[in-house]
């Protein structure tokens, strides 16, 4: 399996990474709203995704499951919205960074800011 994939997939599972207590007292519609609005970040992540090679995500051993974790962990505590959409996507995107072995500070910020039990 690869590293990433079971490092956010046990983070999931312990409650490091998207830990309850953050999506529990997240102000959800302010969140997306900052989200929608940050220019910055979907220009960066609009050029990396740029080199990224044609990749089947869900081909990749593991992914599936942390997929199905994220949104159930979210729909959980958050109801069905956009959080577990985005946040998927995002877990997503950072494995095939990772395979195809494309890094950049902002990938990296991104990456942190979920090991550390944050939302971007």
């Amino acid at each position: 399996m690869n590293k990433l994939i079971e490092t956010l997939t046990n983070g999931i599972k312990s409650d490091t990474i998207l830990p309850e207590s953050v999506l529990k007292s997240i102000d959800l519609d302010n969140y997306l709203d900052n989200r929608d609005a940050d220019e910055k970040s979907e220009e960066e992540w609009n050029k990396l995704n740029d080199q990224l090679p044609e990749l089947d995500i869900f081909s990749v051993e593991g992914f599936e499951e942390l997929h199905l974790l994220v949104f159930q962990k979210c729909t959980k505590f958050c109801g069905v919205s956009d959080l577990s959409c985005y946040t998927a996507e995002d877990f997503g995107f950072l494995v095939q960074l990772e395979i195809a072995n494309i890094k950049n500070e902002w990938s990296d910020n991104l990456l942190k800011t979920y090991i550390n039990g944050s939302l971007p």
